[in-house]
């Protein structure tokens, strides 16, 4: 059965969701059609939908475990669509591929082989495993194109990442170990998410109040490398630290809306690219 404190902070996220679908089709409604946030908008509705649904199998059956279910479905989606939104505001940037590619590619196909590890399901990780490292790309390249981090931050950003994955690595080899490389990676986890989030946050109220275009921009960049930390960590996670660090998931779906809000307040030449009336 699920325990009030998850079903409270899930009722959280799914109402943060729902507010900001509302924010979207207010803006649509008032300013006319935008690819971009028609992108979001689809990427909310399949997260709010993978949280219903994931929500009502532990209430009604918590007991069954679905091998491919809807929730891994619009997961799915909502990677793509994410990754959709990012392609197009960051379409007209150069990118010169280096060593952040080459370690995203690692780190992806780490995660899956950990996923299965853990979970003990081939087809449902490689199959899921393949949009979400498509979307670790675009994120990690969107970043790079609007030079969000400096060369320290991202040395480490990487660093943090890469001490995790052997943290674990570690837990799952050697199993007397588990718990406390499960709890130093707690740590590293919300250490990571506290930083990234007070920069994004310091860059969004910087582009509202300088109405700055490449501000904004750089604002998404981070809110989506600090939303891409969270799901790596949580994907890491067991109870309650999960639903703990599900909060800043829930913090980082409104750090997105308010980047891209600012994104079409402060660039009204590309809102006629994409499709502002």
């Amino acid at each position: 059965m699920i325990d009030p404190l998850t079903l409270g902070l899930n009722i959280v996220q799914v109402s943060a969701l729902v507010f900001s679908i509302a924010m979207i089709v207010r803006w649509l409604r008032n300013r006319g059609n935008s690819v971009v946030l028609g992108f979001l908008l689809y990427a909310y509705v399949c997260i709010l939908i993978s949280d219903i649904y994931w929500n009502a199998m532990l209430i009604l059956k918590p007991e069954l475990r679905i091998p491919f279910a809807a929730s891994e479905i619009a997961d799915m989606g909502a990677f793509l669509f994410l990754a959709a939104m990012l392609g197009e505001i960051f379409r007209n940037y150069r990118l010169k591929l280096g060593w952040e590619t080459v370690l995203t590619a690692i780190h992806g196909v780490i995660s899956v082989v950990f996923w299965t590890a853990w979970a003990g399901e081939w087809f449902k990780n490689i199959i899921g495993g393949i949009p979400f490292i498509y979307y670790l790309f675009i994120v990690v390249w969107s970043s790079k194109k609007i030079q969000a981090f400096t060369k320290t931050e991202k040395i480490w950003i990487a660093v943090g990442i890469y001490v995790l994955n052997v943290l674990q690595g570690i837990g799952l080899l050697v199993s007397s170990l588990t718990d406390i490389m499960n709890y130093i990676s707690y740590v590293i986890i919300g250490i990571g998410f506290a930083l990234l989030g007070a920069k994004t946050y310091r860059t969004i109220r910087k582009a509202f109040r300088e109405e700055s275009s490449e501000l904004a921009r750089k604002a998404l960049a981070l809110s989506l490398i600090t939303l891409v930390w969270t799901q790596n960590g949580m994907y890491m996670s067991n109870e309650p630290f999960y639903s703990i660090e599900d909060v800043g998931f829930t913090v980082c779906v409104l750090l997105i809306l308010y980047s891209v809000f600012a994104i079409h307040k402060n660039s009204p030449d590309d809102e006629a690219e994409w499709g502002m009336i």
